[in-house]
């Protein structure tokens, strides 16, 4: 489990990365679930701050023990890539990717996304699960 929670929580910080732009609302999304899923603060925050500059972090998709995991991890990161207003197709590559990795079908993939960002732009202000 703590496995699939550091992989949950770098594969959200990537995300955010694979546009090239930080966006405060996104940060905000990754420092609550971050919180939810029990690092520090300071640590949540220090990771964001230094995603893009970091030559240590792995930039590979992150792989989970499950596929209700994946399925939650995808719904999060979806909607942590449009909190910006827009899913950028670099955003959209990286996350098929995950799905792609973890075994899941394209059109389920690409049915979850839609369903997700269609969720998002009605209601802007959803939060991660």
């Amino acid at each position: 489990m703590l496995r699939d929670r550091s992989e949950y929580f770098r594969g959200l910080l990537l995300v955010m990365a694979a546009d090239g732009h930080l966006d405060e609302r996104q940060k905000q999304l990754i420092e609550e679930t971050g919180k939810r899923l029990g690092f520090e603060e300071r640590y949540i925050r220090e990771s964001i701050h230094n995603v893009l500059s970091n030559p240590f972090l792995n930039r590979q998709p992150p792989e989970f023990s499950n596929q209700d995991i994946l399925h939650a991890f995808l719904m999060d990161s979806t909607r942590v890539a449009v909190a910006d207003g827009q899913l950028h197709p670099r955003e959209h590559d990286w996350l098929k990717a995950v799905a792609m990795r973890n075994g899941m079908r394209e059109e389920v993939y690409e049915h979850l996304v839609q369903e997700t960002c269609a969720e998002c732009f009605q209601n802007p202000q959803t939060t991660l699960s």
